[in-house]
Formats: C-alpha cells, sequence, structure tokens
C-alpha cells in the first residue's frame, strides 16, 4: 500500500521540526545572555575581565554562596536565619573588596567575582 502525504502532513513534520529546534535554541540564547550582561547586587556589570563566581562551584556550594542573601537556605544554613544574619551580605564582610558598586573580589574565592548582595557561611564582620 503506497501512502502519498498530503501538505498538512508535511507542515506538521516541518512544524514539530521547528518546534524542537526552537526548544533548544531559546533556553541556550538566553543563558548566554544572561551570562553576558550579568547584573550585581548594585545593579552593575561585572567588571571587565571578570567572571561570576558560580553559585555551583564546589567550594561555592559547600559554603552556600549565593549570589543574593535573601534567598540563602537557612534550613542549611541557620546563621543566616538570625537577626544578625538577616544583616549579612557580601559588602559587609571583611573578606570582601569592592571592584564596582554590584561586584567585588573576595578572599575566599579566587575563581570569580562575588555579587556585593550576596552571601556565604564564611562571613566575617569587618572590622
Amino acid at each position: 500500500m503506497n501512502k502519498t502525504k498530503t501538505g498538512s502532513e508535511v507542515s506538521r513534520r516541518d512544524f514539530l521540526k521547528s518546534a524542537a529546534l526552537a526548544a533548544a535554541v531559546v533556553p541556550a540564547a538566553s543563558f548566554l545572555m544572561q551570562a553576558c550582561t550579568k547584573k550585581g547586587g548594585g545593579g552593575a556589570d561585572i567588571p571587565e575581565g571578570q567572571k561570576a563566581l558560580s553559585e555551583k562551584d564546589p567550594v561555592a556550594t559547600a559554603l552556600g554562596y549565593s549570589e543574593d542573601a535573601s534567598k540563602v537556605d537557612v534550613t542549611k544554613f541557620p546563621r543566616k536565619g538570625t537577626a544578625e544574619g538577616a544583616k549579612m551580605s557580601c559588602m559587609n564582610c571583611a573578606q570582601y573588596t569592592a571592584l564596582n558598586e554590584g561586584w567585588g573580589k573576595c578572599n575566599i574565592f579566587a575563581q570569580g567575582v562575588v555579587t556585593a548582595g550576596g552571601w556565604c557561611n564564611s562571613w566575617v564582620a569587618k572590622a
């Protein structure tokens, strides 16, 4: 039995192929755009020649680093859930040196810059 394809079957197949391609391309493009224009806690761009510390970095993960101090899991890091912890962020940590209004270097993390509004469990009050 020789089946011939109608125009609607071909266009449906083409549509599904295009949809599958778009489903793969759109998230990748979004990720690349976000990575290129990442903003720090103060809304500033990453300083030129620097890269943001990934929250998935093994050291960052072990120390509970979060780019946004308000999103720290206080069940894992109860120190952050205290009244004192609510005031803690990278910008007021002794380990932090500001590079611009949103990003800085941290003595703990040599592999990237951190957001001013971030937090990790190694936080120490500035003198």
